[in-house]
């Protein structure tokens, strides 16, 4: 067993395969609630409009009990997913794949299953990667799959060496630069009922977890890269987004948000790069 870790490898795959299915319904609050966080013009949203790519973030809520959170601010661990003793958790990845669209006004179903767990040596010492696989249905099937990739990490040490960035990349056809600021971010967090600490709690992040700033939301990371990629791609429908996270980005400094045609013509390889040009998010995007 490993100290750090807490568990056993043996011990963490036996976590495989539970899963939790929930209920819920579609309205319009959150989907005008997102417009106003995005920036965009907020319209009247009515039942039977199709909602947008990223929008179920803000369906299923985990309604955890103040009392049985974390210390950062998430549920803590040994409930549904396995207690593991690393300090830090991040969003890794995640993919989506789209089947059919959702409306407001629709009943929603979710299971969300833990589909691997990868514990693994890193630069920094011990890592653990957990895969859930979220598939929601409307009321005419299966809709949406979404894979999300989380990392366990060990606290912040001073004797952690920053890992090298490859070199910018010089290839972008769309590119546009982008401020996220903490009220958007917080705003954020509200709309996915998300109360992790990093994004608006300046002294934890800093002081507790090493971090020089608040994280931007990945999610948010993503859904300003699905927009970008759709204004570039106005009338193409989205049928698959896969995201690698690969570097933090912060409130205090804008990044870039870039893109390009893929070889086949299909869809689109985007990606964010941090103010020294190092990417910290690449996403590949199909469209039907």
């Amino acid at each position: 067993m490993s100290e750090e870790i807490g568990l056993s490898a043996e011990e963490l795959r036996s976590w495989i395969g539970r899963s939790i299915e929930e209920e819920d319904v579609v309205t319009a609050a959150p989907i005008m609630n997102y417009a106003a966080t995005m920036d965009w013009e907020v319209s009247e949203v009515k039942d039977g409009d199709e909602i947008p790519p990223g929008a179920h973030w803000f369906f299923f809520h985990d309604r955890t009990r103040h009392s049985e959170l974390g210390e950062v601010g998430l549920p803590k661990r040994g409930d549904f997913l396995p207690p593991v003793q690393l300090a830090r958790r991040m969003h890794a990845g995640n993919r989506l794949e789209y089947l059919k669209p959702l409306h407001v006004g629709e009943k929603i179903h979710r299971k969300t299953e833990i589909h691997d767990i990868t514990p693994k040596m890193g630069g920094t010492g011990q890592l653990v990667f957990i895969v859930t696989r979220n598939t929601i249905s409307g009321e005419a099937g299966p809709a949406l799959i979404d894979d999300r990739t989380i990392v366990y990490r060990e606290a912040a040490k001073p004797s952690d060496t920053k890992r090298k960035p490859a070199p910018p990349r010089d290839d972008a056809v769309w590119e546009k630069v982008y401020q996220a600021d903490p009220i958007q971010m917080f705003r954020f967090s509200a709309l996915t009922f998300n109360a992790s600490r990093i994004h608006y709690d300046y002294k934890y992040v800093t002081e507790i977890e090493g971090y020089p700033g608040l994280i931007v939301n990945a999610r948010l990371t993503t859904s300003l890269l699905i927009d970008f990629c759709l204004e570039k791609n106005k009338g193409r429908i989205l049928t698959e987004v896969a995201t690698k996270f690969v570097r933090p980005l912060f409130d205090f400094a804008p990044f870039s948000l870039s893109g390009k045609p893929n070889s086949t013509g299909d869809g689109a390889t985007m990606w964010v790069a941090d103010p020294d040009g190092a990417t910290a998010m690449v996403s590949e995007m199909r469209f039907g």
